[in-house]
């Protein structure tokens, strides 16, 4: 039996329902209950462990859910959501090699502590005063206060 009368076999829903007691194949080639080739030692793992064909029926329902067309949907909302996390973290890893480049230093001028290092790591994700004050919606955001402020808690020079 190929694949495709397999998948008009009356009986697939029935074995892929009940779990399949036992191995349904008399030898190692096409196994039509599972749809893929099944090598010797996966042959053997078939007939002898009840684990391995659970394992092979859940894939099996899987790949059937996922031939509906809520599943191909959601195949793509998957596609979506991993393309868009791939940018976000290629777009994390420039910003970072940025860093790098840069040393995490003003230029010119090294950072007196904690609060010029926070500045400019925000400005490298574009999130400067002006944005924060657009954001506020008033003028005068406090940044350089509390940049200031971390600068005294947390200094990058010890005192004498």
């Amino acid at each position: 039996m190929n694949r495709e009368d397999f998948n008009d076999h009356p009986n697939r829903d029935h074995f892929l329902a009940s779990g399949l007691p036992e191995c349904q194949c008399k030898e190692a080639g096409y196994c039509s209950v599972f749809r893929k080739f099944v090598g010797s030692n996966l042959h053997s793992h078939c007939q002898n462990s009840a684990a391995y064909r659970g394992a092979s029926i859940d894939l099996a329902r899987r790949q059937k859910e996922e031939e509906t067309p809520e599943g191909l949907a959601e195949r793509e909302r998957r596609k979506k959501i991993q393309a868009e996390k791939a940018e976000s973290v290629e777009k994390f890893n420039k910003v970072v090699k940025e860093l790098k480049d840069d040393g995490l230093s003003l230029e010119g001028t090294p950072p007196e502590g904690l609060g010029d290092t926070v500045e400019k790591v925000l400005s490298k994700f574009g999130i400067t005063k002006s944005l924060m004050e657009k954001v506020a919606g008033e003028k005068g955001c406090k940044c350089s206060e509390r940049k200031a402020w971390l600068n005294k808690i947390f200094p990058y020079k010890k005192k004498d």
